[in-house]
């Protein structure tokens, strides 16, 4: 479902971005998600993996970002989730038997936004190896001042190959998506030192509206 790309993945197009910097900008030319000011909405996403079912083991997953009217090469924010032994990785938010993870807090200047990929990245050996959605997408959702926009609750589950002899492999992820606003936003209310926004916008999609076999809704439950 996913294709591969070594060494140069989300982090390689972190630095090849550019150095400009400007308001929502960070010093490398990204978007920045700790923007102030009387335009800042809020943004709320849920990501986690399944532990210990099929698949390979990743070390991170990011959700990848940009204004609507950006080019395709254009700044990108993004937000991750790193499972692991806290402290070198994540400390949950949520520990459940089929999806651990994090409730992750942005402050973005008002605006209409897209989603343009989820990366994951994980380690054969010694070598680093990245994936990207094999098609780019164009998920949009809007920042409104003074509001918190919920983007919903992300579950990845690793899928694995095989190489030329039988081995197994690190294949991509399938993404399950879901709304569970309510919990999410407890959780980050009792976590986060950044005191969350009462009017809530809830723009989770739905796998369709995604348009991409990497995704698919999560049944309720």
């Amino acid at each position: 479902m996913r294709r591969r790309r070594l060494i140069i993945g989300v982090a390689g197009a972190l630095a090849l971005a550019g150095c400009a910097s400007g308001p929502g900008l960070t010093a490398a030319g990204n978007l920045a998600t700790d923007h102030v000011g009387a335009d800042a909405g809020q943004l709320v996403v849920a990501i986690g993996n399944r532990p210990g079912g099929p698949g390979t083991y990743y070390t991170s997953y990011t959700l990848v970002f940009q204004r609507a009217d950006a080019p395709a090469d254009g700044p990108v924010g993004t937000l991750s989730f790193k499972p692991g032994m806290w402290p070198t990785g994540d400390k949950p938010d949520y520990k459940l038997r089929d999806d651990v993870g994090v409730v992750l807090v942005a402050s973005l200047p008002a605006g209409n936004y897209r989603i343009v990929d989820f990366g994951a990245s994980t380690m054969v050996g010694n070598t680093a190896q990245h994936f990207s959605l094999k098609e780019r997408i164009a998920t949009p959702f809007r920042v409104e001042a003074g509001k918190l926009s919920y983007l919903g609750h992300y579950r990845a589950s690793g899928q694995r190959g095989k190489n030329i002899f039988g081995m197994p492999l690190p294949a991509g992820v399938l993404w399950d998506i879901g709304s569970q606003a309510e919990a999410d936003l407890a959780l980050a209310r009792a976590r986060n030192t950044t005191k969350l926004l009462p009017d809530v916008i809830d723009l989770t999609p739905k796998a369709a509206d995604v348009g991409s076999p990497a995704f698919r809704d999560r049944q309720a439950g």
